[in-house]
């Protein structure tokens, strides 16, 4: 058995008990001890800070630290910096990790030319409960089941980060933070931090600068259970959505290469995500009640500026998917239509 200890970061503002707790005990159900849990409160509301008082009551690897509200991002940098650690992973407040996660990890992770390795997802639909296998992997077999993240795979790995994810069994590769077991020593001289002040895609812009800078193995075998959420940011009411996408989308456009087509696809997908997010955090959403004034001047935004112009491209239209060519139209007619129509009661 391996000794290295891992240290599992896990940020929440104002989150939900019972997932909290569940997140928890599934790391409690490891089969690998050595770990420690840091809990990072990110600005919560008294109630909830009471709450993680007494769950950092349980046990000792669990260490509360209550910071000024930082953003996710914030707080995972926080966390990198004071992990006592020889391996760093993350978790989510609402979702769990499976029993073998660490113990095929940190099997991998023997081999000292590896800087991290990335397990599978589960998605569970909301309602849904995970289906956990019985036992890990043999090293054996987990070495055949690993695809090695080389130069020349690049392009592949860059698009699968922002666009349509590796797919195997009934697990994908995330493209956010969930089943990264990166070494602590290539966190070093402040290297690999979350980026800060970016509120959406922080994670997605954080994985394309790893991988193109670590050496890194995909793994098929689902680690992390993705709990479907409908209090997401992604679905609830925002009425920044639209300045808070730009920034990262930006920051991912000079992350690519656009001049691949593989890396192009992949971010007109990202572009349909965005109009999607933004239909249900703005116009889709009931919360939203705007001038006429404003509500055309959003309309323009989105048809005539970066990176929205970008779906009505010759380009966009060259390199994208079929389906994602039907999404950019239905997702543009749903924006800037759809939301009024129903207000009106014509549909």
């Amino acid at each position: 058995m391996y000794d290295e200890k891992i240290s599992v970061i896990l940020p929440v503002r104002n989150g939900d008990r019972d997932e909290l707790l569940r997140a928890i005990n599934s790391i409690y159900a490891q089969k690998h001890e050595n770990f420690e849990v840091l809990l990072i409160d990110d600005g919560s509301d008294k109630d909830f800070a009471a709450v993680l008082d007494e769950v950092a009551k349980m046990d000792e690897r669990i260490k509360l630290h209550h910071i000024s509200p930082s953003g996710v991002s914030g707080a995972r940098n926080y966390a990198i910096d004071i992990a006592e650690g020889d391996v760093i992973t993350f978790l989510d407040g609402d979702d769990t990790l499976r029993p073998f996660a660490f113990v095929e990890a940190l099997a991998l992770l023997q081999n000292k030319n590896i800087d991290g390795v990335i397990g599978g997802t589960v998605y569970i639909s909301y309602g849904s409960s995970p289906i956990e296998k019985e036992s890990p992997f043999s090293y054996e077999e987990l070495k055949k089941r690993s695809v090695k993240l080389t130069l020349g795979r690049i392009h592949k790995t860059r698009s699968e980060c922002i666009g349509e994810p590796y797919r195997f069994e009934d697990a994908y590769i995330n493209r956010g933070i969930a089943a990264r077991f990166i070494k602590k020593r290539v966190f070093s001289d402040n290297a690999h931090r979350y980026p800060v002040g970016i509120k959406l895609y922080e994670d997605a812009i954080w994985n394309l600068q790893m991988l193109t800078e670590l050496k890194l193995l995909y793994v098929e075998s689902g680690w992390y259970n993705y709990y479907e959420n409908n209090r997401s940011v992604s679905n609830s009411y925002n009425p920044d959505v639209i300045n808070d996408m730009e920034l990262p989308l930006s920051r991912i456009r000079k992350l690519i290469d656009l001049d691949n087509p593989g890396e192009y696809r992949a971010y007109t997908r990202v572009l349909v995500d965005s109009l999607r997010y933004v239909y249900k955090c703005l116009y889709g959403n009931p919360e939203w009640k705007p001038s006429r004034a404003g509500r055309k001047a959003v309309k323009k935004h989105l048809y005539k500026d970066e990176p929205w112009a970008e779906i009505g491209s010759k380009k966009y239209f060259k390199y994208a998917e079929k389906r994602d060519k039907e999404k950019a139209v239905l997702y543009k007619s749903r924006l800037l239509f759809l939301y009024w129509r129903l207000r009106r009661g014509s549909l």
